[in-house]
């Protein structure tokens, strides 16, 4: 039985749509002994995989304490993650030392966990998953289908911005706004990183005088923004773009996953 949890609504979104082959889709506990506890009683797992950063204290004890096996993999650890880890390094050497293997992106990441952990022979550099990812360029049929949706015209131009956060909006729609009066062809997709920012996305958009349309209900003929307000969709809709702009990058975040936007081109 695979059971898969995520902490946010949008990677519960996703989860539900892409993971067909989990059994149970659930959020991942609050790290309270009390609710791990609960959490582990109900599942009952043997093998645990946590995926990049994810490391609760709490959990990893007790279920090192049940005998679960436990794995992180597609590790990394960011110059500033690693500094507060460090700095409470007493709270997470007793979690890290029931961690079996530590499979990490970098060899900088590797060393990082080293230091936390301890124990080198368990960390070991296998690269960033996301790169045998199976994925494919859209097709041009596909391409004319998504634009037919939207009443955007196949021959215009089309800038992607995807997995935007609140300051970053602004700024590529001033930008936009800049470009739209030089190319009136010009068309941009917006889709903001989190679901409960939609309807802020939108009033951001027409706060612009610009006409916004609705992926999940498109209304407006040749829209300038349309609004990607469904789940599950961007990866593929890259794909409909001249020019991607991957979010995250115009912030403190560090940006997302380039790879989806790059697979087109």
């Amino acid at each position: 039985r695979v059971i898969a949890s995520t902490i946010t609504e949008t990677g519960q979104q996703k989860a539900q749509k892409s993971l067909t082959m989990a059994d149970t889709i659930t959020y991942y506990p609050l790290d309270a002994s009390w609710i791990v506890r609960k959490f582990l009683d109900h599942f009952r797992p043997t093998l645990f995989i946590m995926m990049e950063t994810e490391l609760w204290p709490n959990f990893l004890m007790l279920a090192r304490d049940r005998g679960v096996r436990i794995f992180l993999a597609n590790g990394k650890l960011s110059p500033r993650s690693f500094r507060l880890y460090k700095r409470f390094k007493f709270l997470f050497k007793r979690p890290l030392d029931g961690v079996q293997a530590f499979l990490m992106q970098t060899s900088a990441d590797a060393e990082r966990i080293t230091t936390l952990c301890g124990s080198r022979d368990k960390v070991f550099v296998t690269g960033n998953c996301k790169f045998d990812s199976p994925g494919a360029p859209l097709s041009s049929e596909a391409r004319q289908t998504i634009l037919h949706q939207w009443t955007i015209a196949p021959t215009d131009h089309i800038i992607v911005a995807g997995s935007t956060h609140p300051s970053e909006e602004e700024l590529i729609l001033s930008a936009f706004c800049t470009l739209k009066f030089r190319f009136p062809s010009l068309h941009l997709v917006l889709a903001p990183r989190h679901p409960e920012r939609f309807d802020e996305a939108y009033r951001l958009a027409t706060a612009k005088g610009l006409s916004v349309s609705r992926a999940s209900k498109p209304a407006a003929t040749n829209p300038d923004v349309l609004l990607l307000d469904v789940m599950g969709e961007l990866a593929n809709v890259y794909g409909v773009g001249s020019l991607a702009i991957v979010g995250g990058s115009f912030v403190t975040i560090g940006g997302y996953n380039l790879l989806e936007a790059a697979i087109h081109r």
